[in-house]
């Protein structure tokens, strides 16, 4: 999907529900290595309109209405955002039925960990809405920081409890970062890497957790 291509991003959605009925199916864009893929970009424009979005009585759930009126049209809907836990964040998150935290086992994580979960827990009380967090997903990891990932480990799973995190591990890969620099999923890009072994093992585990069909992953550990 080339750029120059997108009219139109989420800010477009987001910013006219009230002025002009612009639908998460707009924008869409079909991705050209998957014809079952639609891509809904978030726009070059959606930082500008921010601060307007943010005056809005509600506007916590826009995106999450905006998501409702496509539920007959989509599988599955991923949201992808920055788990700073600004109000972009917060929109992903209440929009969610599920939640993935990635999260690197590095100490400086444990403290966005728990300020997520604060936030996550009043947009529940407040919004009433329900959102089930699937667990943390240990991502980057390096076998050569086995301490520090112990350590970050333990202190985690002491915070939230024994089902914390999912049993898949995202390794440190050039293979994942040679792929987001070319633009394609990294099981596209190189199916044989570790990288793509382990998403693979992730998609098997989410469908598992959902109580879903799932496909055997092509490669294996």
């Amino acid at each position: 999907m080339d750029p120059e291509d997108m009219k139109d991003g989420l800010e477009s959605v987001l910013i006219r529900q009230s002025i002009r009925s612009v639908s998460i199916a707009d924008i869409a864009m079909q991705h050209s290595d998957n014809e079952n893929l639609y891509v809904a970009p978030a726009g070059r424009g959606l930082a500008d309109v921010l601060p307007q979005l943010q005056k809005k009585v509600g506007s916590e759930l826009l995106l999450r209405r905006a998501l409702e009126k496509e539920a007959d049209i989509l599988d599955f809907c991923i949201i992808d955002t920055s788990p700073k836990g600004d109000w972009l964040t917060m929109l992903a998150v209440s929009a969610a039925d599920k939640l993935i935290i990635p999260m690197p086992l590095q100490r400086s994580a444990t403290k966005h960990i728990l300020e997520l979960e604060e936030r996550l827990m009043e947009i529940k009380e407040n919004l009433d809405v329900d959102i089930e967090t699937l667990g943390f997903l240990q991502c980057a990891v390096d076998k050569r920081d086995g301490v520090e990932n112990r350590r970050t480990y333990w202190d985690v799973l002491d915070a939230f409890g024994e089902d914390t995190f999912l049993k898949t591990i995202i390794r440190k890969s050039t293979a994942i970062q040679r792929a987001e620099r070319s633009g394609k999923s990294v099981v596209d890009f190189e199916p044989a890497s570790r990288g793509a072994i382990d998403y693979d093992c992730l998609s098997e585990e989410v469908l598992v957790r959902l109580g879903l069909p799932t496909q055997k992953p092509k490669n294996k550990r």
